[in-house]
């Protein structure tokens, strides 16, 4: 019998009806006394001298406000039929992988080393999560957002084969500030919920109490811990020479303190191997009946509440001529928010929409930075400069100076180069970019000196290509020490190395002032 039943996701909000009911009864109670000259008047002065309000008489109004209770109370507690199945692939729980990044993960002790099993771990990790949302965060001495929830594995692959040790700007360890990071991007981008696996190779007793206490406060997010190394340990390279120095000690797998981390949160531990056993030892993982990795974790339910909105609707029609409708405005701010969208409407991702049509993604962009670069690759440099110009990043005065350099402004993209230099100054195309613009603006203030490779060098009267196309003439021979191409070429360059971006994006977050 009891599978007939209905099952509720969210059984706390059935409590709304009766509290609902108990004010209804309340106001019910209230009006059915009468005003205060109804205590004073005698009973049979009152028909003759009272306006008698006919509501309280008219019983069908609160049984209506009744059934609207009960029905807004059973469609928020998300009742899920008997029977019912759904033909969509369900989306699991948002997933943070926290990934230690010492030197330690360059230890040969789990070969080819540590760091190259973590990646290709991750990359099963990420896999395994779509259709869901995945987020990295790794740590040393500080903790950084690797990438943000997202469900574009061949990003995160592209930033994965650059992580290495020597990006991350601080020495050190700390976990328990990944943690936290891992936890604000679930309570940003999930409502709180969710799962963490935790890839690492020691915790220290500080770490171990300051995981436990956030956790504590997060109830719905669940952690999975993953033990990377062996207990015999192997010699640490230094990241930067490669070299072993004799006198530093091994690094080895302290297990004993990834299980009482363990034990501590009631998580699950596992430890690093090549197959996916550890991923289903934490629980985080399971296999499907095909036999595939999926993720687990995922309480949605088909939510058929909605189709109660019908009959709440019907209900509550009577009562808009009488103004009670207006009564129920304030509930609307008692609804849980709506969660974040997973995808755009297209389900690319901007590069993707920019470099497949950057018109049409002019029109469904919102970042200004995105909505720039569109518009430099659909030749609107000036509507470019201007989304560039309401921002103080590097890409975006690297840009603004591209986009003044197409529209022949070469002071003022000069100008935009220096300043992005003033925060990334080993940044080499825009060192390269400033160069040039200096030398096309001295070639341009000389009258007599026109742009190589135009029509005035062959002296001719016929119009330059700039004068013919509104943009900048192209170099056709390129400057001995700078072999630039074209113009259009070099500047739609940009640094594309995930290293470097990643390095400069790292110092620069250690650098800000936590909030």
């Amino acid at each position: 019998m009891s599978s007939l039943l209905p099952t509720f996701s969210k059984p706390e909000s059935l409590l709304l009806i009766p509290v609902a009911c108990f004010f209804l009864w309340l106001l019910y109670r209230q009006q059915k006394r009468g005003s205060h000259w109804h205590k004073l008047l005698p009973p049979a002065f009152q028909p003759w001298l009272l306006q008698q309000a006919a509501g309280y008489r008219n019983r069908a109004v609160w049984l209506l406000l009744a059934a609207a209770a009960l029905l807004a109370g059973t469609a928020l507690s998300a009742p899920q039929l008997p029977g019912y199945s759904s033909s969509k692939r369900e989306v699991p729980a948002p997933l943070v992988i926290v990934i230690e990044m010492t030197p330690d993960m360059l230890a040969s002790d789990l070969p080819p080393s540590r760091l190259h099993l973590l990646r290709s771990k991750t990359a099963d990790m990420l896999q395994a999560q779509l259709p869901g949302q995945t987020a990295i965060v790794v740590y040393a001495g500080s903790a950084h957002m690797l990438l943000p929830l997202s469900t574009d594995p061949e990003m995160a692959n592209n930033l994965l084969q650059a992580l290495h040790p020597s990006l991350l700007p601080r020495p050190g360890r700390d976990a328990a500030a990944a943690i936290a990071k891992a936890l604000a991007l679930l309570h940003n981008g999930a409502n709180g919920s969710g799962r963490i696996a935790l890839l690492t190779s020691n915790l220290s007793a500080q770490e171990q109490a300051a995981i436990t206490r956030q956790l504590r406060k997060h109830p719905h997010v669940s952690l999975g811990i993953i033990g990377i190394g062996t207990r015999q340990g192997a010699p640490v390279p230094d990241p930067v020479t490669g070299q072993f120095n004799s006198s530093q000690p091994l690094s080895r797998l302290h297990e004993d303190s990834l299980q009482q981390l363990a034990q501590h949160t009631g998580a699950t531990y596992a430890r690093l191997q090549y197959s996916n056993a550890d991923l289903l030892q934490t629980g985080l993982f399971a296999r499907n009946t095909a036999g595939t990795l999926r993720a687990t974790g995922n309480p949605s339910t088909h939510d058929q509440g909605y189709w109660l909105l019908i009959p709440l609707l019907f209900v509550l029609a009577p009562l808009a001529r009488k103004g009670w409708l207006f009564a129920l405005l304030p509930l609307l701010m008692l609804l849980p928010p709506s969660a974040p969208a997973l995808a755009t409407d297209s389900g690319q991702s901007p590069m993707q929409q920019v470099k497949q049509d950057p018109v049409t993604a002019l029109q469904h962009l919102q970042d200004p930075l995105w909505l720039g670069i569109a518009a430099y690759h659909a030749d609107n440099y000036q509507l470019a400069h201007d989304y560039f110009s309401g921002l103080d990043s590097v890409i975006a005065h690297y840009n603004r100076g591209n986009s003044l350099m197409q529209l022949g402004d070469y002071q003022s993209a000069a100008t935009a180069y220096r300043q992005a230099l003033v925060l990334a100054p080993e940044l080499q195309q825009a060192q390269d970019n400033l160069m040039l613009a200096r030398r096309l603006q001295q070639r341009a203030s000389t009258a007599a000196t026109p742009l190589p490779g135009s029509a005035a060098d062959t002296l001719t009267s016929a119009p330059s290509e700039q004068e013919q196309t509104g943009k900048t003439a192209t170099l056709q021979n390129p400057d001995p020490i700078h072999q630039y191409g074209s113009l259009d070429t070099w500047l739609q360059q940009i640094p594309d190395n995930p290293a470097v971006l990643l390095k400069r994006k790292f110092h620069q977050e250690l650098s800000q002032p936590a909030p």
